[in-house]
């Protein structure tokens, strides 16, 4: 039987020298089965990304602080998107991992920093990975 996993990566901070504006460099994956049902809470979600114009993502910080591109929309209307991406990820089953660097504190480069960080990732979910044939990264 193929069971695929489908990883979602994204980051949050820049890869520049420390700045207290940007004090850490993060790296988030979710995985999510292929198996798992994905409808639950999706047409409410959907509903909601229509009434914004949005495309394929949705920038939560940017959402709750009314930033580009959610800029001249009322709270409630964004508290309506939030709750509605919200309850679709709780009815999903996922799991999710940081691999997080503190760029104060370096002993080494970042790149080497996060890839060390990103291994010891990989490293704890190795069981969980290994039980897929398939592994797409998004």
């Amino acid at each position: 039987m193929d069971k695929t996993l489908h990883v979602y990566a994204d980051e949050i901070g820049d890869i520049g020298p420390y700045d207290e504006r940007s004090p850490i460099y993060a790296l988030s994956l979710i995985f999510i089965d292929e198996a798992t049902d994905r409808r639950k809470g999706l047409s409410a979600l959907k509903r909601e990304e229509k009434r914004f114009g949005l495309g394929r993502f949705i920038h939560s910080g940017n959402l709750i602080r009314g930033e580009k591109p959610y800029e001249g929309k009322l709270r409630e209307e964004r508290q309506r998107l939030f709750w509605a991406l919200l309850t679709y990820a709780a009815g999903i089953d996922f799991r999710f991992s940081v691999a997080m660097v503190s760029k104060e504190i370096l002993e080494s480069p970042l790149e080497d920093c996060l890839v060390r960080e990103l291994l010891a990732v990989l490293d704890r979910n190795a069981e969980y990975l290994s039980s897929f044939n398939r592994i797409v990264l998004h």
